[in-house]
């Protein structure tokens, strides 16, 4: 496919716990009255909206995406997503190594050149201990059974730059939370105490 990476809609949720699946990974049966529906979609240009006013929703209910446009019942199934996913991005995970988003931006570049990203601070970072989460939109669809090694060589790449990354976005229905600080990591005047984003246009 050649569609245009923001005319995509991907799989997004809120909380772990939010699944439209007939029968959960226990074996029993989804008793939820979403279970055997769709999930909600959400394009490229909402999440780059969403990363410059973040949620503040409890862990619970925090927002995700998985980077696929499948976004049937069984959309959150890794065997799914590689089978019958579409993939309109990659993604990263940063929780190790403390770097700087320009540290982040700079690698990326170097591997990939002059791409459109948009990294953001996961809400458990702190101005001591800074962790990202990184969207790349991709000019093509990539499939679901390519999607793992991508991600893999991605990680690979970056990690040479010294951008240590979370090896579990290489399963292709794994979450990615969507910029979100809890009311518990506000101040008073309900800002963040610490957030950061930070998006780059380009191809």
């Amino acid at each position: 496919s050649n569609r245009r990476p923001d005319t995509l809609e991907f799989l997004t949720a809120f909380g772990q716990r939010d699944s439209h699946a007939i029968t959960l990974a226990t074996g029993e049966p989804n008793r939820s009255r979403r279970a055997g529906t769709p999930y909600c979609r959400i394009t490229w240009r909402e999440i780059v909206q969403l990363a410059k006013a973040p949620a503040a929703a409890e862990k619970a209910q925090a927002q995700f995406v998985i980077p696929s446009i499948y976004a049937a019942c069984d959309g959150r199934s890794h065997e799914a997503q590689r089978e019958r996913g579409q993939f309109g991005m990659l993604a990263v995970d940063i929780d190790k190594g403390n770097p700087t988003a320009a540290e982040v931006s700079q690698a990326l570049g170097a591997v990939l050149g002059p791409v459109a990203s948009l990294i953001y601070s996961s809400s458990s970072s702190t101005p001591d201990l800074r962790k990202w989460r990184v969207l790349i939109p991709l000019a093509e669809v990539l499939l679901g059974a390519d999607y793992p090694d991508t991600q893999k060589s991605l990680f690979a790449a970056l990690e040479d730059r010294g951008i240590v990354c979370d090896p579990a976005l290489a399963r292709a229905g794994q979450p990615v939370f969507l910029p979100n600080v809890p009311l518990a990591k506000r101040g008073g005047d309900d800002l963040p105490r610490f957030y950061q984003s930070h998006h780059t246009p380009g191809q």
